[in-house]
């Protein structure tokens, strides 16, 4: 347990001085359970840690101030000195010591405490774009909390980027306009055939990014055979999600280059190393597939089984 000092004084007023001076009680103790614990030492005046601790030494294992320093009773060590005004400790202690205490607050030294509090307070993020920035805040504690990419503080998507969970699926296209795009489900299913070799379906052949879900539809139309690569896409449902459909030759590049092994960020799609069926036929016998260990493509037999990832625009 590592703290600096400004992280010891704040913990120390505004997790227990300040619920306690609000309730308007000049006795500051605290529970200690058995093991570590942080208190704070509230008093006027600096205290030599042996004699301010005297009443619990025998409970004590170490205490430890922010700079790491220690004092050990059981060795009659003193590393600490003095326990200061204002700062906060660690202490280990054998067993559970209740209202743990090592002086009062006077109504002398009430208005002090209050200054304290107040400029503990006047401490927070001052980044605007922070979720927990706070225009009331003086002096910046560099402790600002920002949102997930893509997302705003409140959790909702606030643009697409790639490799977010969006939709159904993992995000590896989008459009110009940012509010469209192309997700891939989250795992594979197969292998499968790709089907109806010896079949030309001729309004298959396309391969651009856009024209999966017609390949695969004109597949469905054209091939009697269950199940084979685009039946099993089209039939795949994902958090209600039931229009996916098998991606063309381009789609099928674009996730191995933005999600896939060909990725900068990685596989972030989670893709086997293994051939996948594209929706684009070559001709009657054979179709395109795309390999995902290494980017090669190839236009294998339709009678091939291979793994597929099913897609659904957005």
């Amino acid at each position: 347990m590592n703290f600096t000092h400004y992280d010891m004084k704040k913990i120390l007023f505004l997790l227990i001085v300040t619920p306690l001076f609000a309730l308007g009680q000049n006795t500051i103790s605290i529970d200690l359970e058995s093991g570590w614990n942080i208190f704070g030492y509230v008093c006027q005046e600096p205290e030599d840690v042996i004699d301010g601790l005297t009443d619990y030494l025998d409970f004590i294992v170490i205490v430890k101030n922010h700079e790491g320093q220690a004092y050990l009773p059981e060795w009659n060590y003193n590393g600490i000195g003095n326990l200061q005004p204002g700062y906060g400790y660690q202490i280990k202690v054998t067993e559970t010591i209740a209202a743990f205490n090592l002086c009062d607050v006077s109504e002398d030294n009430t208005a002090a405490l209050q200054a304290e509090i107040d400029s503990l307070n006047s401490y927070g993020c001052m980044d605007p774009m922070a979720c927990n920035f706070d225009v009331n805040h003086l002096y910046d504690d560099h402790f600002c909390s920002y949102p997930q990419l893509g997302y705003d503080c409140e959790g909702n998507i606030s643009e697409y980027v790639l490799g977010m969970e969006a939709q159904g699926g993992i995000v590896f296209y989008i459009d110009e306009t940012g509010l469209h795009g192309l997700v891939a489900a989250l795992e594979d299913i197969g292998p499968y055939a790709w089907g109806c070799q010896e079949i030309n379906i001729s309004n298959a052949n396309e391969q651009t990014i856009g024209n999966g879900l017609q390949n695969s539809l004109e597949i469905l139309a054209m091939c009697s055979e269950t199940p084979i690569a685009s039946t099993e896409a089209l039939d795949f449902e994902n958090e209600g999600y039931t229009d996916w459909f098998l991606p063309s030759f381009d789609e099928t590049q674009e996730m191995y280059f933005a999600i896939g092994q060909g990725a900068t960020n990685g596989n972030m799609g989670g893709f086997s190393n293994s051939w996948y069926w594209t929706s684009s036929q070559a001709n009657e016998d054979i179709a395109w597939s795309f390999s995902f260990s290494n980017g090669t493509t190839f236009n294998f037999f339709k009678t091939s089984t291979f793994m597929i990832r099913p897609i659904r625009s957005f």
